[in-house]
């Protein structure tokens, strides 16, 4: 049986995370797709030309800001990207390849 990548493995637990900050503040918007590819966009833009966006407003994260307030949700995500972010950092090449084909990034 092939086993996975130890980097994806580790960037797995991390993304795992990430989709627990999303869920906790689902009626927020976090769960939605909008959040999704804001982070897909950060993940991309920090892998491709170095730069970290991060922290992003609750707007920027596009959540429900017009009817809730969502300051703690756009906190627990800026958190949880962070953690992506150096989870990426720690991995080798050949890792960052095998989560780029996993997930479909184009890292």
């Amino acid at each position: 049986m092939k086993t996975k990548h130890k980097d994806l493995e580790k960037y797995e637990k991390a993304r795992g995370k990430w989709d627990d900050a999303a869920e906790k503040y689902s009626n927020k918007g976090a769960a939605d797709t909008e959040p999704q590819c804001v982070l897909y966009s950060v993940i991309h833009r920090y892998m491709k030309e170095g730069k970290n966006v991060l922290p992003l407003s609750a707007e920027q994260w596009q959540l429900y800001t017009c009817s809730t307030p969502c300051k703690r949700a756009a906190n627990a995500l800026n958190k949880a990207t962070q953690n992506l972010l150096k989870v990426l950092d720690s991995c080798s090449y050949r890792g960052i390849q095998k989560i780029s084909d996993y997930y479909g990034y184009d890292l």
